[in-house]
């Protein structure tokens, strides 16, 4: 594709390099009146992980770091949003559609996954912070331009590790300490509605009144 055609180009993440005299970087957003916390957390400490079941988005690591925190761990709940699941592990919440219904599960869990190998612009990413759910994540990329506070592994042994990190400050009534120093809400309040659609009329005005 020959971008030098077009009069401009609009990328939704800076972690790529896009070769292009006139570039307007402005990412996708959210509406954080509707991902905002919705529900206290879960009792017992509830790990999520939101995805296609494919390659790409880490489900065979999924499947591992599932089994694995299994024996581990007895009181523990780990959801999948996209799909139903026949592992003993795993409760398949199905596919939610329902912006909503997301923002309550997103904020009953105690972490997210997103265990993606490659990605442009996760927005399950900023969903889970906006309600206050940290996210435990693979450092790529796509994710460490967010700029947003998360959490981060390589393999699955770290993952788990991390999880059962966090596992252990709730048992021990620390976790709610640990969300406050994290400010997720706070910190991803940039990607909201009402703070990057003016950019996209601005870029869109200006690219239309330009002579070039």
């Amino acid at each position: 594709l020959d971008l030098s055609a077009f009069d401009a180009v609009h990328i939704i993440n800076n972690a790529f390099h896009v070769p292009h005299r006139r570039l307007y970087y402005i990412p996708n957003f959210i509406d954080t009146s509707v991902y905002t916390p919705k529900k206290e957390k879960n009792k017992d400490f509830t790990v999520l992980f939101v995805g296609r079941a494919v390659w790409q988005k880490g489900w065979d690591t999924f499947l591992r770091i599932a089994s694995k925190i299994r024996k581990r761990i007895d009181d523990i709940h780990i959801w999948w949003v996209g799909g139903l699941c026949n592992h003993s592990a795993i409760e398949g919440l199905g596919y939610v559609n329902d912006d909503e219904k997301m923002a309550e599960i997103y904020s009953s869990a105690h972490v997210m996954l997103n265990l993606s190998r490659f990605d442009l612009f996760p927005l399950s990413i900023i969903e889970s912070l906006a309600c206050n759910t940290p996210v435990l994540t693979t450092p790529i990329k796509a994710h460490k331009y967010l700029y947003v506070p998360l959490l981060y592994a390589k393999n699955t042994e770290e993952f788990v590790n991390k999880i059962v990190w966090l596992y252990k400050l709730h048992k021990k009534d620390e976790y709610d300490d640990f969300l406050t120093k994290m400010r997720l809400v706070e910190r991803v309040k940039k990607y909201d509605v009402s703070v990057i659609l003016p950019k996209i009329e601005d870029m869109l005005h200006e690219v239309a009144n330009t002579d070039l």
